[in-house]
């Protein structure tokens, strides 16, 4: 096989497999894709020159439609650019693909430019895939890296000459079925366990809509069980507020029912002293809480509705839910001064109902986990919870979404993706808290101790988001109170947005802790 043929043998294989979005970032060493790429118009390309922004962009597609998304690149260092997006996509379980073209394997080391060591670079992290040159592409292959429960890495030498005009296409065999993977052997136990307990919680992680997960829990909540969950797992009906909740209450259950992953709330992982049974297909139990009794590696759907016709009697408490009704109410009646909490608290009151919201991760994470509605789909790059990447996520999603897309995140966030503007999806409006500073070293325990170093937790700046968003060609406003934010929002203006909320110099950190002081009254 020539360059092209197998160029064209990867892009049938991901096709087969459901890809129907790549993220591609221009080079020469993967020219063959791209001329292979003509005979896929099922494959939607989108062009961001910037590796890194691509890979979260390829993210947060597959996050939006939970298939499989692609992006590309050529040799080199490029290829290093993929790597915060692969740990991300690795933890937030999303079925990303990095398809590379490399140089073949007698360039490596030998001074030849754009050339790394690209096999194996992402470690465990990433199923790989490598492909020497003129070695056939293996259906087999192809499927076991897709197949797996985290992000895939497909790895290809292509020789030169790299722009050969393509030859027919060919003919290429259906990738072969996936296994459902779902694992019951320890089901015993988890009943066992679930049938000695009176005050079973129900603790759902971040997840993404589940309609169906929905009904089962309505099920659950329906025999008096209490379940919980932040506003990111996505689920109506569940109780909010349980981290304020156990920061003046002891834990009064008697076994916990985790699904989903992970939770913004460090006091919750370390409330529990009690059996634990997880719900997670895999076979790595990730304990959050602590120590797992028993781990159903299947999908949450299928563990909850086994599990419903083993729950004993119950000892009817519903504390968490009289109190968390109570706190919100006491919530929604907060009046603060103009600040960080109140310009948030006004944004996610003013978004429209069935809009998508990706939560920038630091401060914007902690505040709108106060403010949950059920009525918009929330997402947010809490994988490793870093700053990278949020607003390539969510541009990500917005281009593969007829909804309107909401990034609510802070200014240091913002500035460090600020390449990720080069994409303009025309139904994404950024809102920027913009404090000039973060904040979020002062709103956490522990570096308060230590005040001598806030200068190097801090990130004061004077820079002009106005004038960046002009540059990559997205319309600006500015809103310095509620009414502003309003009118931005409700600007008649086609096409991507940016809207910068301006809180510097107001009590941010002040009024966030007044909250959570005034709030853990009750």
């Amino acid at each position: 096989m020539n360059n092209f043929q197998r160029a064209f043998s990867i892009l049938s294989y991901l096709q087969d497999a459901g890809v129907r979005h790549m993220v591609l970032s221009p080079g020469s060493r993967n020219a063959p894709i791209m001329i292979a790429l003509k005979h896929f118009p099922n494959i939607k390309v989108h062009l961001q020159p910037d590796e890194r922004s691509a890979a979260y962009i390829a993210m947060g597609i597959s996050l939006m439609t939970q298939q499989h998304a692609v992006c590309c690149c050529t040799s080199g260092t490029a290829v290093a650019n993929y790597y915060p997006a692969i740990i991300e996509s690795y933890y937030l379980q999303a079925k990303l693909i990095c398809l590379t073209a490399d140089r073949p394997a007698k360039a490596v080391d030998n001074r030849m430019g754009q050339t790394i060591r690209q096999n194996g670079i992402f470690g465990t992290y990433a199923e790989t895939y490598n492909i020497e040159e003129n070695e056939l592409v293996d259906a087999e292959k192809i499927a076991q890296v897709l197949g797996r429960n985290q992000p895939a890495h497909i790895n290809i030498a292509f020789e030169e000459p790299l722009y050969l005009d393509d030859a027919a296409p060919i003919n290429i065999p259906k990738l072969p079925a996936e296994d459902s993977g779902d694992c019951l052997a320890q089901f015993e136990q988890a009943s066992f366990i679930l049938s000695q307990c009176t005050r079973p919680l129900v603790l759902i992680g971040q997840m993404e809509t589940n309609a169906e997960l929905s009904k089962e829990i309505e099920q659950w909540i329906g025999l008096g069980v209490e379940v919980a969950g932040e506003p990111l797992c996505n689920i109506p009906g569940v109780i909010s507020h349980l981290d304020l909740f156990l920061q003046k209450n002891q834990p009064y259950w008697d076994c916990v029912i985790s699904i989903g992953r992970d939770w913004v709330s460090k006091r919750i992982k370390q409330a529990f002293d009690c059996p634990i049974i997880h719900i997670e297909k895999g076979l790595h139990a990730p304990q959050q809480f602590g120590k797992i009794s028993a781990h159903l590696s299947c999908s949450a759907v299928v563990g909850l509705q086994q599990l419903r016709t083993k729950i004993g009697t119950l000892r009817a408490e519903n504390r968490l839910g009289i109190w968390n009704a109570q706190v919100q109410s006491a919530l929604n009646a907060q009046k603060k001064d103009w600040s960080d909490f109140t310009a948030i608290q006004h944004l996610i009151n003013a978004i429209p109902a069935n809009s998508i919201v990706h939560l920038g991760n630091s401060s914007a994470v902690r505040y709108a986990m106060l403010f949950p509605r059920m009525d918009v789909e929330w997402f947010s790059n809490r994988g490793t919870a870093g700053i990278d990447g949020s607003l390539s996520t969510a541009i990500g999603q917005a281009l593969s979404t007829n909804k309107q897309v909401y990034c609510l995140l802070g200014d240091i966030s913002l500035f460090y993706d600020s390449n990720a503007l080069w994409v303009k999806p025309e139904n994404l409006c950024v809102l920027v808290i913009n404090n000039a500073i973060g904040h979020i070293f002062e709103l956490i325990a522990g570096p308060e101790q230590q005040p001598h170093i806030a200068e190097w937790q801090q990130s004061p700046h004077s820079l002009n988001l106005a004038a960046l968003s002009q540059a990559f060609g997205w319309r600006h406003f500015v809103a310095n109170n509620p009414e502003e934010i309003t009118a931005a929002l409700t600007q008649s203006v086609k096409g991507p947005k940016v809207i910068e909320i301006i809180t510097r110099d107001c009590r941010n950190a002040e009024i966030f802790k007044e909250v959570i002081r005034e709030i853990s009254k009750h």
